[in-house]
């Protein structure tokens, strides 16, 4: 559904922007293709904040690096770890006074709530980033949760060099969530409100949507696709060269 729109919003952005009489024809093209451009711009960031990742060393007490052709353990964090819920519970939450609005059907509530709680108003719009950030934040170490990554650690034999087991490698997990949390509630908050800011500055439609969480969706799901078919495929070599190398064993052993 997501990307069914998506051949719409660049024939009504070309509509706007260059057929209308909003602009002359050549500064109308300009603007579109800077359009395109901001777009492309977007995905590449995208899929860079859900490919993006702090790799945590970790060595074991009872392995050697050498035994392993000089291969590093590590604990892969994400930037972004809770894709779109953030966004979801904020729009949630935003969105219940607008429903308790509509039910009551109060004049006084509900201009209230067009008021102070949309989100094309300034307040609307600072409580909505601040949910994000909240939820970022909150799902984050309720998904993770530093103290059962330092207990499993521990117990299997692992450390991370230069921070003692324990309490301390607790913290050190809790510092480098909270540091990356951060940038990734940014980096998700500014695709989230993208839209939003578009529509309010700019004289294309609400239609035309710049970003969005839905764009984070598409890029989701079209990455776990390219592992999952990745994945198929190297397990299929595996299957098919091993079925070879045993066949040539069968034949020198007759």
């Amino acid at each position: 559904g997501i990307v069914n729109t998506l051949p719409q919003t660049f024939i009504t952005a070309f509509n706007e922007l260059v057929l209308a009489e909003t602009f002359t024809t050549w500064t109308g093209i300009i603007l579109f293709i800077l359009f395109v451009i901001v777009y492309l711009g977007i995905i590449v960031g995208v899929i860079y904040m859900q490919q993006a990742e702090r790799r945590v060393p970790i060595q074991y007490s009872n392995r050697t690096a050498s035994a392993y052709g000089g291969e590093k353990s590590f604990i892969p964090i994400k930037l972004n770890s809770v894709s779109v819920i953030p966004v979801i519970f904020a729009s949630a939450i935003i969105g219940i006074p607008s429903l308790i609005a509509t039910v009551i059907n109060k004049t006084a509530f509900t201009n209230f709530v067009d008021k102070y709680l949309n989100y094309n108003q300034p307040v609307g719009f600072i409580l909505f980033v601040v949910l994000i950030f909240f939820f970022a934040y909150f799902y984050t170490f309720v998904q993770m949760k530093p103290d059962n990554m330092a207990k499993n650690l521990q117990n299997n034999g692992g450390y991370i060099p230069g921070i003692r087991p324990g309490e301390a490698t607790k913290k050190y997990f809790t510092s480098v969530l909270a540091r990356l949390t951060v940038v990734g509630a940014f980096a998700l908050t500014l695709l989230a409100v993208l839209p939003i800011l578009v529509n309010m500055f700019t004289p294309l439609p609400s239609s035309v949507q710049l970003g969005g969480t839905g764009l984070l969706i598409v890029v989701g799901v079209a990455i776990e696709t390219y592992k999952q078919l990745e994945g198929s495929l190297l397990s299929r070599e595996y299957s098919n060269s091993t079925s070879s190398r045993r066949g040539r064993t069968r034949r020198i052993s007759r």
